[in-house]
């Protein structure tokens, strides 16, 4: 392995995990707490910048993080840079969005609360999606971004059509969801490990 990389990516998301609880300390201060996500973000996406650069020079490797083992290839780093840089982007656009969504009355309360903890837990939950080759950390990600996506559509539930399009969305979900968990348990009774191979 290649030396600091293991390292680097347990800075990433070491700031994936800060940003979370940002939006959870920060969240009476919606403008701060959009902004010390967005920087930690953005700290995040250029450790990534540093990760593939590391991975395009020295090839594929695989990295423990927390007992999981994430594999990094030239073209998953590619799609960690993606997810990390239109997050940040969204993220400095949620500034805005938050303030006004705070300055409605018929909102329910603590919209922040309720927005960037949820945003940046889908964001490390995508990160990790796109690392894992072990199909039930796989599945636990899948499910944990899923989740975190249906919290993000049903931030405005008090209005009829998000609410509408929430229960669309949880069905689609839950549909998929299941299809995936099948697959999974077909694969691996198929070849006896859960594991996918040719990473």
């Amino acid at each position: 392995m290649v030396a600091g990389l293991e390292q680097s990516v347990t800075l990433t998301f070491g700031l994936l995990v800060a940003a979370i609880a940002a939006g959870i300390v920060l969240s009476r201060w919606p403008r701060a707490c959009g902004w010390v996500c967005s920087v930690l973000l953005a700290g995040a996406l250029a450790m990534s910048g540093w990760i593939a650069m590391t991975v395009s020079q020295s090839g594929a490797a695989a990295v423990a993080l927390a007992g999981v083992e994430l594999h990094l290839t030239r073209l998953n780093v590619i799609f960690i840079g993606l997810v990390l840089g239109l997050g940040l982007l969204a993220t400095i656009y949620s500034v805005r969005y938050i303030e006004h969504s705070l300055r409605d009355e018929t909102a329910p309360k603590h919209g922040a609360l309720r927005y960037y903890p949820i945003l940046m837990l889908f964001l490390a939950s995508m990160v990790t999606v796109i690392s894992l080759t072990d199909l039930i950390a796989f599945f636990i990600a899948w499910s944990i971004m899923s989740l975190s996506a249906l919290a993000l559509i049903l931030h405005e539930y008090h209005r009829p059509e998000v609410l509408a399009a929430g229960i669309k969305f949880a069905i689609f979900t839950l549909i998929g969801n299941a299809a995936i968990f099948v697959a999974i348990m077909l694969y691996g009774s198929s070849t006896g490990s859960y594991v996918l191979e040719g990473n």
